[in-house]
């Protein structure tokens, strides 16, 4: 018996793949609860490079809506809490991590005021026949960065 338990246990700790921290978020943490507000992601991302992987948590208007309070009540609680997940998430997959919160959402008229991000410079595409796709990252936080980026300037913690 001891000989079989050795042959099958992993010689290191199992970390997950980008697909399974993607099933992970998706099922355990699809919201975000700070300053006394609830932002629920519409969907989820997680992109991989050979040493980091990219998480995309997409917002709706609604979510959006919801964000724009709770920066008004603290931006920096925004930021901690995404960062200390982006800490949790770089421990369980052995990679660092980039997670950004993405209002993305669809207008039917040109969203003028999603137009200038100082993240992503391409926030709105044109669909003809469709209205206008909004792809606009509110916040970038780093699990090995001591800087975060919002929609509009960078900042330490």
């Amino acid at each position: 018996e001891e000989f079989i338990a050795e042959t099958i246990r992993p010689s290191k700790p199992t970390k997950f793949t980008a697909k399974e921290l993607q099933a992970y978020i998706e099922a355990y943490e699809s919201s975000l609860y700070v300053n006394g507000i609830n932002i629920n992601f519409n969907s989820v991302s997680v992109d991989e490079g050979p040493n980091e992987l990219f998480i995309y948590l997409y917002l709706d208007w609604q979510a959006g809506s919801n964000f724009f309070k709770a920066e008004e009540l603290g931006l920096k609680n925004i930021a901690n809490t995404l960062r200390n997940r982006s800490i949790i998430y770089s421990s369980l997959t052995g990679k660092d991590v980039t997670l950004s919160l993405v209002l993305s959402d669809i207008s039917y008229t040109y969203p003028e005021a999603f137009s200038k991000n100082y993240i992503f410079n391409q926030t709105i595409d044109y669909v003809s026949g469709f209205g206008y796709i909004v792809f606009f990252p509110l916040i970038r936080v780093d699990s090995y960065s001591n800087y975060f980026s919002t929609w509009y300037t960078s900042y330490r913690y």
